[in-house]
């Protein structure tokens, strides 16, 4: 595993949502995510030998002919650890797996799947008992996920995503959290995909079933009978995983051919909403349901949002105490003198001292994770009151995915950053 100048702070972080899924476990749940390695069909699942222990039962196929497979000729597994505080070891890596099996050629996978999938497993009995409390989904929610463009958190095509999905399950709170460049193998579910490719040792899914959809140059020439073809690989791997369980529980396994749309398109996110409701940082996204009830309703979590209150109902900065150590966040908000609680991202090491200037509005001193953000917060916030209005009323943005339309999405990263600064 590569290191990273931002590993110890991203540990703090994860560390810090998982401390306040401990203190309010009965109201939390936490969701690790990630996307497997694609499984190719026509050729061995894995591409590397596992020790496996194999009845006479199983059933193997080992291709003896190389036929051309094509590009997209994978299936693309989602897999989702569902951890419940209440019921889970004290690391908070053991629960139930969910996992999602789409096509490549149709489907694929973003952001829009992964809410979907969170939606379907919301809806599944099996996990009832680990996301509900009386009746209610719990109203606080941690995920864990990696930094692909499908997930990244600091994204504003993402932020919609999560944000839409906040509102749909009347969340209190909601924070995503990711680790550090190349540092994903610290993510609780990556344990368990290993128990999954493990399964898949000396196994080959076929690519032509039914027949074959491909020409001679790997294309595809019927699409019909493409989606037969991996209908049937998906399903027979969907029976293959769902055989044993894993950390003592079913492991729930679904195949997915269509793209299903979960948010309605005229649920609209404003940019003058996300700065109500969400702190945006480099390597974490928090979303807070706001005191005006007549665009929130009220906490679920009361106790929850009277911790919460201290620091505008956001969880607080990771901060490093005189000793060099990252600060425990509910001790933070608990005892520490708050006017000492540094700004946000502050102690993130590959952000200079200078840029984190640059990236905080001169005018009100908010943080954001991108120049682009601090723009659009100037341009909503602090009008400027002098000089000629803009020629063009449309720059100036009002929905959040205007900025999408409007503008290239603009992530600042830390090499693009310090040229900036130099």
């Amino acid at each position: 595993m590569k290191s990273h100048t931002d590993e110890h702070y991203c540990l703090a972080s994860v560390k810090a949502a998982r401390i306040f899924a401990e203190v309010f476990a009965d109201e939390t749940i936490i969701i690790s995510q990630d996307d497997k390695a694609k499984i190719g069909l026509g050729i061995p699942a894995v591409g590397r030998t596992f020790k496996t222990m194999q009845t006479v039962s199983e059933p193997v196929s080992i291709e003896d002919h190389d036929f051309p497979t094509g590009s997209k000729m994978k299936l693309i597994p989602s897999v989702y650890l569902v951890i419940d505080p209440v019921d889970s070891n004290d690391a908070l890596r053991s629960g139930q797996l969910a996992i999602f099996v789409r096509p490549e050629y149709f489907v694929g996978t973003t952001l829009s799947t992964h809410m979907s999938d969170l939606q379907s497993i919301v809806a599944n009995q099996h996990f009832v008992r680990a996301l509900t409390k009386n009746g209610q989904v719990r109203p606080i929610w941690v995920l864990l996920v990696d930094r692909g463009p499908d997930e990244n958190p600091r994204h504003m095509k993402n932020i919609i995503e999560y944000c839409k999905l906040f509102r749909s399950l009347n969340l209190d709170y909601l924070t995503v959290r990711t680790h550090a460049p190349g540092q994903s193998a610290y993510n609780p579910v990556e344990r368990s995909m290993a128990s999954l490719s493990t399964k898949l040792a000396g196994i080959t899914l076929p690519v032509d079933k039914f027949g074959s959809h491909l020409d001679s140059q790997g294309k595809v020439v019927d699409d019909e009978l493409a989606r037969r073809n991996f209908e049937f690989s998906g399903k027979s791997l969907c029976d293959l995983w769902k055989r044993d369980e894993i950390y003592g529980k079913p492991v729930i396994v679904e195949y997915v051919d269509q793209e299903n749309q979960q948010f309605a398109e005229t649920q609209s996110i404003s940019w003058e909403w996300l700065e109500n409701h969400t702190q945006i940082c480099r390597y974490s996204l928090d979303i807070k349901k706001c005191k005006n009830r007549q665009c929130c309703n009220e906490y679920i979590a009361s106790g929850a949002a009277l911790l919460l209150d201290q620091n505008d109902r956001f969880l607080p900065s990771i901060t490093k105490g005189k000793d060099g150590h990252f600060i425990n966040p509910i001790h933070a908000l608990q005892y520490y003198d708050k006017l000492k609680i540094l700004p946000y991202d502050r102690c993130c090491p590959s952000i200079s001292q200078e840029l984190h200037q640059r990236l905080c509005c001169n005018i009100c001193n908010r943080y954001f994770s991108s120049l682009k953000f601090v723009a659009n917060h100037k341009r909503n916030k602090h009008p400027s009151k002098r000089g000629r209005p803009p020629k063009q009323k449309a720059q100036n943005y009002n929905t959040a995915e205007d900025v999408l339309q409007g503008t290239p999405q603009v992530v600042i990263e830390w090499s693009e950053a310090q040229s900036d600064v130099e």
